[in-house]
């Protein structure tokens, strides 16, 4: 008999926030860095491409994007957000 462990959706939301807070927060150690020695700041890229990653893992896992819970789709939706934040704010300061 195969046992299926159901995880609640609650579980799967804290689980979604963590992964995207660890990575936005190695992000901003990353681009702070770049900043610090004098490169181009790539913030809007590295969040752009794992707005594409969590697609694809979200497409790979078949997830729902009207899910209950959080799941890879309103990760890539927070970094595709984070990514164009950059475009439209820049321009103006």
């Amino acid at each position: 008999m195969k046992h299926t462990t159901r995880r609640s959706s609650l579980d799967l939301s804290r689980q979604m926030l963590v992964r995207l807070c660890l990575k936005i927060t190695a992000f901003l150690l990353l681009c702070s860095v770049q900043i610090a020695s004098g490169q181009p700041n790539f913030f809007s890229e590295l969040t752009g491409l794992a707005a594409l990653l969590c697609i694809a893992l979200a497409l790979a896992k078949r997830e729902s994007p009207w899910s209950r819970s959080l799941n890879h789709w309103d990760e890539a939706w927070c970094f595709g957000l984070a990514s164009c934040v950059e475009h439209v704010a820049l321009p103006l300061g």
